[in-house]
């Protein structure tokens, strides 16, 4: 896969191709699909509690709701979303990231901060994107328990998503769909100038770093 840093340069000057196909994979799958699953959420709901009816559709909704994150991925390969700076709470992005899991997963969220209160200039709905694609990712294994730490400084904040491995039975993103996720965030970490730092240990074990610096931390106590 090529350089992150090549094509945020390249993206700045799309190909019509690219555009077409983008606009393809939306037409053609993304909207179907959504309301595919619309129907199937649905169905879900009319089903009798617990019988093999209800546990077959729940697991066929999940294996669409993994195509459907899959195909967001590929689309925004082919976009560059502008870099726009605003203000928000540690604590909106953090409740954002945790919606996005779904009621299905954001059980397994764990946030180790005490500076959620914390006002950042930041663009939020990008580290937002890139903080779910790497959540996400982290409850693609099967993992147990997602650990997201926040800390900040008058440097910098760092967040950081641990996890490995667990016992439990979703079937874990393909490899190459991991790598397109870990690549994207590392192009859209590029774009916000933070550095992302992924170490992906034994067994499955992986820590990921995303550290900015520069974005104007305004603590509660400071504001006062």
């Amino acid at each position: 896969m090529s350089d992150p840093q090549n094509q945020e340069r390249g993206l700045s000057r799309r190909d019509p191709d690219e555009i077409l196909l983008e606009q393809a994979l939306t037409d053609g799958i993304r909207v179907p699909l959504a309301a595919l699953r619309v129907s199937m959420e649905g169905l879900v709901e009319r089903l009798e509690a617990g019988s093999e009816e209800e546990r077959l559709t729940r697991s066929v909704l999940g294996a669409m709701e993994r195509m459907a994150s899959s195909v967001d991925e590929l689309i925004h390969f082919f976009s560059l979303p502008a870099h726009r700076p605003l203000r928000c709470t540690l604590g909106e992005i953090v409740s954002t990231v945790r919606a996005r899991l779904g009621d299905a997963h954001a059980e397994r969220l764990v946030v180790a901060s005490d500076c959620t209160a914390d006002t950042l200039l930041v663009d939020g709905p990008l580290l937002i994107q890139i903080l779910s694609r790497l959540v996400g990712a982290a409850a693609g294994t099967g993992t147990d328990t997602i650990l997201l730490t926040v800390r900040t400084s008058p440097e910098d904040v760092r967040f950081g998503v641990v996890s490995r491995p667990g016992r439990r039975s979703r079937r874990p993103y393909s490899e190459s769909v991991r790598e397109l996720s870990d690549y994207l965030a590392a192009r859209d970490a590029l774009l916000m100038r933070a550095a992302l730092q992924i170490k992906k240990g034994h067994a499955g074990h992986s820590v990921t770093t995303l550290s900015l610096a520069g974005c104007c931390v305004c603590s509660v106590e400071a504001a006062a």
